[in-house]
């Protein structure tokens, strides 16, 4: 049976590390504490609480990010612990609130529980900045919070009581990888074969455990993958090289085509869907846009998910730049459209669609620098999501209706990846003889 797996996001840390890890001396810590004592209290081994100061949690010296991809891909339902210091001084409650605001705009059931906490933050305080951007509205949150008794009252608002939970459990992205993966080891795989193929592959954050069954390994694979996304590729490949006899090529490809993009911060693709809630372009930089990377951020950005179009345009000009858009629907249709004809089959279309411009022409001019036409685009589909791909740097600054894709690509990552897709691809080629 599938545990319920809980999400905590907090900020308990202090700048004095004497006091930072004793309760008695750190409210943040000591509620956070009781938090976890009273939700094991009210809901036992029904619910698997993923946080970082847990027993269980996070191992000391561990690459907390690396671990921070397992989990904000896996859990079922998450709540923020909005204290004032997580509000205007943590970094990483900031990310992981905009990772599960993307999980939550990808899965309009997945709970999402901001918690604000009595004497620091207020609801105002969720309208500013980057929580404002995300949705994590004064309307969503659960307010005056004072104990851990309070936050589980909340808690069991949301998520009702024990013998409720498996009905509220749905799949997860890692659940889906996890799902590709087995069924690429599904058929001629023994066991042996696993532990072998598992002993290749190496590196500090490894799962501890070894696979002794198809199930086991494909949790641990899926894991690993997750946890190594720099890696990811050479890891598959590692894998795949050492199964015998072969698996199917067919799923092989399969999950080459979900793991490619993994390498893609989770934090940085999730802008792209939620764009849609504030309506601004987004400015994204990269040297191999919009040939690669684009198309790997927004695999990214909807994982294991075909309901959108990519639009890649080429001109900042702005006849050409509609003729461009125009043209990517009008090869699909048997009959002749003219232009208002193509626009409305573009703004009823059914899937998503994100249309890729660059940001600048070769003299100079461009998008960034023309709100007239940003707002023209706006206007003439107002469903539709902008990326404007600046070359090697964001800049510093942007006009108000745009915003940055960050944080930022580092265009030595983006190189690498593009090298680490090329092999990979060519290794398939070999290894299956065509």
């Amino acid at each position: 049976m599938t545990v319920f797996k809980l999400f905590i996001s907090h900020s308990s840390r202090l700048d004095d590390p004497e006091i930072s890890n004793d309760p008695d001396q750190n409210p943040n810590l000591k509620l956070l504490l009781d938090v976890i004592y009273d939700i094991k209290n009210e809901y036992g081994d029904a619910i698997e609480i993923l946080v970082d100061k847990d027993e269980k949690g996070l191992p000391a010296g561990h690459d907390w990010e690396k671990r921070l991809n397992e989990w904000l891909a896996e859990c079922h339902a998450a709540v923020i612990l909005l204290s004032k210091r997580a509000i205007e001084n943590s970094n990483w409650v900031k990310k992981e609130a905009a990772i599960l605001s993307w999980r939550r705009e990808l899965d309009k059931n997945f709970l999402l529980i901001p918690i604000l906490l009595q004497g620091q933050t207020t609801p105002d305080d969720l309208e500013k900045d980057l929580f404002g951007t995300l949705r994590i509205s004064k309307d969503q949150c659960i307010r005056d919070v004072n104990t851990g008794q309070d936050v589980l009252n909340g808690i069991k608002n949301a998520l009702g009581e024990k013998e409720t939970l498996q009905g509220k459990i749905r799949l997860t992205p890692f659940d889906r990888l996890q799902v590709v993966v087995a069924k690429l080891l599904a058929e001629n795989s023994d066991s042996n074969t696993l532990k072998d193929a598992w002993d290749e592959l190496t590196g500090e954050d490894k799962p501890l455990w070894d696979p002794n069954a198809i199930t086991q390994f494909s949790h641990a694979l899926t894991r690993y993958l997750l946890r190594d996304n720099a890696n990811s590729l050479a890891n598959f490949t590692a894998v795949l090289n050492n199964i015998r006899p072969k698996v199917k090529q067919d799923n092989a490809k399969e999950i080459f085509e979900y793991v490619r993009s993994l390498w893609v911060d989770a934090k940085a693709a999730g802008c792209i869907p939620q764009s849609k809630t504030h309506q601004k372009f987004l400015a994204q930089n990269g040297n191999h846009l919009p040939n690669f990377t684009f198309k790997r951020y927004t695999e990214r950005a909807w994982p294991m998910d075909s309901n959108y179009k990519v639009v890649s345009t080429s001109s900042t000009e702005e006849k050409t730049l509609f003729e461009q858009i125009r043209a990517e629907f009008k090869r699909s249709q048997r009959i002749s459209l003219s232009s208002d004809q193509c626009d409305a089959i573009i703004n009823s279309y059914p899937r998503q669609i994100v249309i890729y411009i660059p940001a600048k022409a070769q003299d100079g001019g461009g998008l960034l620098d023309d709100p007239l036409l940003r707002t023209t685009l706006r206007h003439k589909y107002p469903k539709a999501i902008f990326v404007l791909g600046t070359g090697d740097q964001l800049p510093e600054v942007v006009p108000d209706d745009i915003a940055k894709v960050e944080p930022s690509l580092d265009v030595q990552i983006e190189f690498d990846q593009m090298i680490a897709e090329d092999n990979t691809a060519e290794f398939l080629k070999d290894f299956y003889g065509n």
